[in-house]
């Protein structure tokens, strides 16, 4: 399975108000969006989090962010 995401330029913290899963379009995928967040961030925690995802050195700080 391929999750895409979207870039994070542009969504740094203290800018706009949070992300309210419940308010997107079929808030019945809450929970489920909801899941897929935390599975990310617990990647992106992982030591080997830029080899989880895929992608070079150079994202390291994205990555952690």
């Amino acid at each position: 399975m391929l999750i895409v995401l979207p870039p994070s330029a542009g969504k740094t913290p203290g800018r706009g108000p949070a992300l309210d899963l419940d308010a997107l379009a079929y808030p019945q995928l809450g929970e489920l969006r909801r899941r897929i967040v935390t599975a990310v961030a617990d990647a992106a925690a992982r030591p080997d989090a830029l080899d989880v995802f895929g992608v070079s050195h150079r994202l390291a700080d994205e990555v952690r962010r």
